[in-house]
């Protein structure tokens, strides 16, 4: 291997494993071999007939390296007993990586537990010490986690004034201003409170078959949207800019948070999924502000010009053509878009000509995560599904609350056109088994070059699913670390690897899913090519760092400004 004047650190216990005959992957189930025994408590006990709103749309969970050990460790957001119980109070999780494919629960000892009605997890390093921090969203107080050196976390919420008291979903940690640190966007959903579950209001389906008393979850259209809110990094605290930097709206129902720099010119901007309400995408005007680009975007309705459920959203160049698409998932009777940026700030829907709407029409989808999860160098999808209704057979016999997840292989040039197909079958009975999914995170747990999955499942055991066979095929992995005293995750830094004929272009996002956070280290595919000719970095300060050629199948870190400019 050699390098145009980088400093590259290769990292990862199975990082130089022998790649080999091509063979389509599977994925398997390995939470119990692994060790991962996170169970998700939604909190209604099953002798209450009461349906609280908040139980059914948690949670997420998250692939974070918290130690800086170079594996990515596991987090799990829980929900808490709602009326009164003798049961000890819930508890989110935090599992250490053994590196050896194997977790420990470490909750206690690191003080990284959180017991508020826990929604979704976002990590970052905002104080720049060189460790990965979390914001928790929840039903009530938020909480921000401070990672004091990989040993302990510290509870910073009200002293860095970030404890917002709404209803906060999604939740995302970027840098909006390019100034060095990150801030952090919260996606608020609606004004709900407990009592309201006691009063008759519009379910989320109209009419059940049978028993028109049947209870169930109420729909958004009950309650008036809470408006989200953008922190502005101060070093010793956060400040709530949200106004002054154009993104207050107060129709806004937020769930999912996506942030990616869609149109390339240098700073990061922010896609918010909302129920029921048109979906936001706040372009960065590069002067602290944004505008709304949602309407002319293309990305505010559905292709019809209808409001969408928006819930779980991500992004990627899934037709290789160097810009970042974006992918929404939404209710049933809906179908998922595939949102292709056609540069010039403009996007299309091209889901059913992709293969992506009809397999969607029957499922309500959640966390949606882009993965190369056989390495041939082109972005597939992963879809996390399950009813909002823990009683869906009853309103209509011909749904159901448990459903199988989805993925979809992105066929790539192979078709001619950008097609997907659903894999189901072919990537083993783990992806189909019935279950009520919510959150997912993608990430290369045991550093064997494929990427795996974590999800939550609301009130049952959360999954690991292992990638095996994705490795038959050649990768590299980039983690990308920036500056001293900033941006250390480089969370919003843009790669574009090189390849033959085969060139990828990724960015270090935040957010994404629904209610979940990715390895922020980058995966690249590489098909047949055991070399990649050339990486080239851009970094959120604007900085630029180029390297190669580098060996394929092994995970390399490169710190900012290490390449040659």
């Amino acid at each position: 291997m050699s390098t145009i004047g980088a400093r590259i650190i290769v990292a990862g216990f199975l990082a130089a494993t022998s790649v080999q005959a091509n063979t389509e992957p599977r994925f398997a189930d390995v939470t119990v071999a692994a060790g991962l025994d996170f169970k998700h408590t939604h909190g209604r006990e099953s002798q209450d007939p009461t349906r609280y709103y908040i139980e059914t749309m948690c949670g997420g969970v998250a692939f974070f390296d918290f130690d800086a050990d170079g594996f990515q460790d596991a987090y799990g957001v829980n929900g808490q007993y709602i009326v009164p119980t003798t049961r000890s109070p819930a508890s989110n999780r935090l599992f250490h990586n053994r590196g050896n494919g194997t977790f420990v629960d470490v909750t206690a000892e690191t003080h990284a537990g959180d017991q508020g009605y826990g929604m979704g997890v976002a990590a970052g390093d905002f104080d720049g010490d060189g460790f990965s921090d979390l914001y928790l969203t929840n039903y009530g107080a938020n909480a921000l986690l401070q990672n004091e050196e990989g040993h302990r976390f510290g509870q910073v919420a009200t002293s860095f004034g970030v404890a917002d008291s709404l209803w906060g979903v999604g939740a995302a940690f970027f840098d909006f201003d390019n100034d060095g640190d990150l801030d952090i966007y919260l996606a608020n959903y609606v004004d709900y409170h407990l009592d309201d579950a006691h009063r008759v209001l519009r379910s989320y389906v109209a009419q059940g078959e049978g028993d028109l008393s049947i209870s169930g979850y109420p729909h958004p259209d009950n309650f008036s949207a809470a408006a989200d809110v953008l922190y502005r990094n101060e070093g010793d605290r956060f400040l709530d800019v949200t106004r002054q930097a154009g993104v207050y709206d107060p129709t806004g129902k937020g769930m999912g948070v996506a942030i990616a720099d869609y149109d390339d010119d240098g700073d990061v901007d922010v896609f918010v999924a909302n129920d029921r309400t048109e979906n936001f995408l706040f372009q960065n005007v590069g002067d602290g502000t944004f505008v709304n680009a949602g309407l002319l975007s293309g990305t505010a309705y559905d292709r019809d010009g209808r409001l969408q459920s928006g819930m779980g959203a991500d992004f990627a160049d899934v037709n290789a053509d160097g810009r970042l698409d974006l992918f929404l998932t939404v209710f049933q009777a809906e179908t998922n878009a595939l949102y292709i940026n056609e540069g010039e700030g403009y996007f299309s829907d091209v889901a059913f000509t992709a293969g992506l709407a009809v397999p969607s029409l029957a499922k309500v989808s959640w966390g949606a995560v882009f993965l190369d999860y056989d390495n041939d160098g082109w972005r597939d999808l992963f879809v996390a599904n399950g009813h909002v209704l823990d009683n869906a057979e009853l309103f209509d016999s011909s749904s159901q609350f448990r459903q199988p997840d989805q993925l979809f292989r992105n066929l790539g040039g192979d078709s001619g056109r950008l097609r997907f197909a659903l894999i189901n079958d072919e990537a083993g009975e783990a992806i189909s088994q019935l279950r009520a999914s919510r959150g997912v995170a993608a990430g290369d747990y045991d550093n064997d070059g494929d990427t795996d999955l974590l999800l939550l499942v609301l009130n049952e055991r959360a999954r690991l699913l292992r990638n095996d066979g994705g490795n038959s095929r050649h990768w590299l992995t980039v983690r990308a670390i920036g500056g001293q005293g900033g941006n250390r995750d480089a969370i919003g830094a843009r790669v574009r690897v090189m390849a033959g004929d085969l060139t990828q272009v990724d960015q270090v996002l935040g957010g994404g899913s629904y209610l979940s956070q990715s390895d922020l280290r980058l995966s690249f595919g590489l098909g047949e090519h055991a070399v990649v000719d050339s990486i080239e970095i851009r970094w959120p300060s604007g900085g630029r760092d180029l390297l190669g050629p580098v060996a394929a199948d092994q995970i390399i870190t490169v710190t900012q400004g290490s390449g040659q400019h």
